[in-house]
């Protein structure tokens, strides 16, 4: 034991001085600078190298390191490699989503991890099919996303072959047809949840009878070639088969009351309604009071209901709802409907934590509902918009008010106004936020007018992950005059929405700086920008909300200094379809150009 002791003193003096010199060497010479600390005598050096330290010791310390850094000091001597090596056979969850991993580097993965249970590889588009194929051996798989890659029949039969432990799969825009599924389900009976968005399956009434066990009901509303009442007839069957946790019957126009009646027989947790136009409040109301174990409730454009049919079909919910989202952003509530609804939800659902009420933004709130809001004390997310109706409020005092009754609160996105047609500035809402809950992770500001003002509150929000930014059209800003501010603080972001700036070359060193950014909307892209140095990033998206400015070149240009690297997003009402469809077909890039 003492000498177990006096080698992990060794080993810790070592990190804080050789690694340390060894890890910042790599990155000055990177970044061209010699500030780096002086390296270890050579006898301490010695020591380190002799030193005989048990795997499981230096196994647990390479918990402690980004992977960067782990292969780093993997590289430093063979007892450190050889325990790199010991932890990759132990590692049983792995995400190399947007990684730009390629046929010749899987195998490697797949030979030095081969317990992995959970395994990403989500826009991984550089991998084909016929190397996706190794992913076969794998025997204790539970957990695959390979959404968003080039995976066809071939690939998900040899998986399916040698994973039989599959329990959640994620297949979504990718190639594979009912063909491969059909195998799939036969040969990985444990499947619960199977996700297949935008597939390129002809029929689907085979899954309630290959997929015996699932919990989650698959989504086909995106997979066009099957007729809308088949996929009803497969979600009422499936229902009907199996102990249904979760249902979304998104777009499923085709549904009725009758066909939602048979959901009540399963333990729901979560639904979500959406454009099913033949459904009635009444239906709705009768199937939803019968689902006891309910927490998760969305109802999106659901146009053929009254705001009234709405409140009155969440009073017919268990008292087990948890989270309430209501989609209907093309009317406008009025003060007494919105007042009675929030209402219902303190009565029957004091214990609620999140709501989405996203209705028009003409809609007309009292001061009152505030108030009434106050008392859901559990509340963790509120989305929220509207005019405050009496002029007279000093709406920073009541939002102030407001988050003190919310003590869980961490979510906030509300764009509130003055009934006078005044607008609540933005720096006064953050101003309330920072004083009353500088650790929200969600935020959402709109009616931007300003955008300098702000950024001295929001540099105090360390822990932001989502950050929604709407700047009016007359304020128009750089990127410059954010950014920074963002990289340096604000360094868990993953969701960063800026509309109305304008990303210059300049600012790409800024964004480099947020490891954690998943996905970045901007305003407009200068036409000179070199993306590539964001390829270092794992971005799923990447928005241009305004490139009139950018021609086919340009996107084109885009495209192939950020291939590889997820979806590419550009409002453009100039081109034309035949150049949209020839930069689609050329890059393993989706771009979605959407004409105006």
């Amino acid at each position: 034991m003492t000498r177990i002791l006096r080698n992990l003193g060794i080993l810790l003096s070592l990190l804080c001085i050789s690694y340390t010199s060894f890890l910042y060497a790599g990155k000055d010479d990177e970044a061209g600078t010699s500030d780096a600390p002086p390296k270890p005598t050579p006898e301490v050096w010695e020591n380190f190298q002799n030193a005989d330290f048990t795997l499981g010791i230096l196994i647990n310390i390479f918990d402690f390191l980004e992977e960067n850094d782990q292969g780093r000091l993997a590289r430093v001597n063979r007892t450190l490699r050889a325990a790199a090596l010991k932890r990759r056979q132990l590692v049983e969850y792995l995400d190399l989503s947007n990684s730009g991993l390629t046929d010749k580097q899987l195998p490697f993965i797949v030979q030095q991890h081969p317990n992995l249970k959970i395994l990403f590889l989500s826009y991984c588009q550089t991998l084909t099919d016929e190397g996706l194929a190794v992913l076969g051996q794998l025997h204790r798989l539970e957990e695959i996303n390979l959404s968003n890659t080039e995976l066809k029949d071939k690939s998900l039969i040899e998986m399916a072959n040698g994973c039989p432990n599959l329990i959640k799969c994620d297949y979504s825009r990718t190639k594979i047809t009912s063909k491969g599924l059909i195998v799939l389900g036969f040969r990985c009976k444990n499947i619960t949840s199977l996700e297949v968005k935008c597939g390129r399956m002809t029929h689907s009434s085979f899954i309630p009878q290959r997929f015996p066990n699932l919990t989650t009901l698959p989504n086909f509303s995106s997979n066009i070639l099957i007729p809308n009442l088949e996929k009803t007839d497969m979600a009422v069957a499936t229902a009907e088969k199996h102990k249904l946790l979760e249902a979304d019957l998104s777009c499923l126009t085709s549904i009725t009351d009758a066909d939602l009646s048979a959901f009540t027989e399963c333990p729901i947790r979560s639904l979500k309604l959406c454009k099913n136009h033949n459904l009635t409040a009444r239906g709705i109301a009768q199937a939803i009071s019968k689902m006891l174990t309910l927490e998760i409730m969305e109802l999106v454009e659901l146009d053929q209901l009254t705001p009234n049919d709405i409140t009155e079909i969440i009073r017919s919910a268990p008292s087990s709802l948890k989270h309430l989202l209501v989609h209907d952003y093309l009317r406008d509530w009025g003060s007494p409907t919105i007042q009675s609804f929030c209402q219902t939800l303190v009565q029957y659902f004091p214990n609620l934590e999140s709501i989405n009420l996203i209705i028009g933004e003409g809609s007309h709130l009292s001061t009152e509902t505030l108030v009434t809001l106050g008392q859901l004390k559990e509340l963790k997310m509120l989305r929220i918009s509207g005019i405050v109706e009496s002029a007279e409020v000093d709406l920073k005092k009541r939002l102030a008010d407001l988050f003190k009754c919310f003590p869980k609160l961490i979510s906030w996105e509300a764009t509130l106004s003055l009934a006078d047609g005044s607008i609540q500035a933005p720096e006064e809402t953050l101003q309330v936020i920072t004083e009353n809950r500088p650790n929200v992770l969600s935020l959402s500001l709109g009616n931007i007018r300003y955008l300098q003002s702000i950024t001295s509150w929001i540099s105090q929000l360390h822990e932001l992950k989502i950050l929604y930014l709407d700047l009016s059209p007359e304020t128009r800003a750089k990127g410059e005059e954010i950014l920074p501010v963002l990289a340096e603080n604000c360094r868990g972001l993953s969701y960063l929405y800026l509309k109305n700036v304008t990303l210059y070359q300049q600012d790409i060193s800024a964004l480099n700086q947020m490891k954690k950014i998943k996905s970045i909307t901007i305003g407009q892209l200068d036409y000179l920008v070199d993306l590539s140095p964001l390829n270092r990033l794992r971005l799923d998206m990447f928005f241009v909300q305004d490139s009139e400015n950018l021609s086919a070149a340009d996107i084109e240009r885009f495209c192939s200094q950020l291939k590889n690297r997820g979806l590419l997003f550009f409002n453009n009402s100039s081109l034309t379809w035949e150049e949209i469809q020839a930069i689609s077909d050329r890059y393993h890039v989706v771009i979605a150009t959407i004409i105006q």
